[in-house]
């Protein structure tokens, strides 16, 4: 985990701080890894039970996820390594010993890069520019899109898949106008908009707006506790003329806004990386 639990919406791996695959680390039973140069954009990242099958993966990718960083960070926790490589894409198809616990996938996935990869990596900590989620007003008060609820989506979302039902505006839960929560991020329906509709930790919050700023994001809001938001804002390439930034929608309708500041993070160095063994 971060060692200071700077980002709270990044997840490293705890298992240590080294991605070497020491004497008894986990390990895949049997393993196949193939380059990818098929040109298609597509890829595709499974666990069904007992294996892994990834289709034109992005070795980037299949480094943020054997150390569990989200991918909306990996731009900013993921750092050095030929990059060139990284991009390049991979097929693997991979089984676990009959005998594994559960849980070890990323750890066995950890193994795999360092043996057929030579991936060896170190957490560093770095003075980094970032910004710090805080409150726009003296008095702390929360914009009227923002406010203390008994929802979380994350559970709510649980709940629906162990019924074995897809989420829907139907089956979703409202929040105080209404509005049907649990649903996320949409650009549909306004060109050049995204809106943010969801319940949970401020947390979950954060993640959806790091994918549209240039830095990563900390939470210094001191709100506990699960939270419900509606956040309106221009986005995308064509941003709509009419809306504000996200950075100024965060003030105006959250009662939140992010500072520019620079303070230590935790990055995963890629220190050496090579083409795969041949199968």
């Amino acid at each position: 985990m971060l060692r200071r639990a700077l980002v709270l919406v990044v997840i490293l791996a705890g298992a240590g701080l080294s991605a070497q695959a020491p004497e008894g680390q986990p390990r895949f039973e049997v393993a196949s890894v193939k380059p990818n140069n098929s040109g298609d954009m597509r890829s595709m990242m499974a666990w069904p039970k007992g294996s892994l099958s990834a289709t034109n993966m992005v070795l980037r990718m299949l480094i943020a996820h054997a150390y569990e960083i989200r991918l909306q960070l990996m731009r900013f926790v993921l750092v050095g390594g030929p990059e060139g490589l990284l991009e390049e894409r991979y097929d693997i198809q991979a089984r676990t010993p009959g005998n594994a616990p559960e849980g070890q996938h990323f750890a066995m996935l950890r193994s795999l890069l360092a043996e057929r990869f030579n991936l060896r990596v170190r957490y560093e900590t770095r003075p980094t520019p970032i910004y710090a989620l805080t409150h726009a007003r003296e008095d702390r008060r929360l914009g009227s899109e923002l406010r203390a609820t008994t929802v979380d989506c994350n559970r709510e979302r649980d709940r629906i898949r162990q019924r074995g039902e897809r989420s829907t505006p139907d089956n979703a839960p409202r929040d105080a106008k209404g509005r049907a929560l649990c649903w996320g991020s949409s650009q549909f329906g306004v060109p050049g908009a995204q809106t943010l509709t969801d319940a949970g930790p401020i947390a979950d919050l954060i993640r959806g707006i790091q994918a549209v700023v240039d830095r990563p994001i900390t939470d210094e809001t001191g709100l506990s506790g699960p939270f419900e938001w509606q956040l309106v804002f221009a986005s995308g390439a064509k941003p709509h003329p009419d809306l504000p930034s996200v950075f100024t929608a965060l003030q105006e309708q959250l009662g939140l806004k992010l500072e520019a500041r620079t303070g230590p993070f935790d990055v995963l160095v890629i220190d050496s990386l090579e083409r795969p063994t041949p199968d």
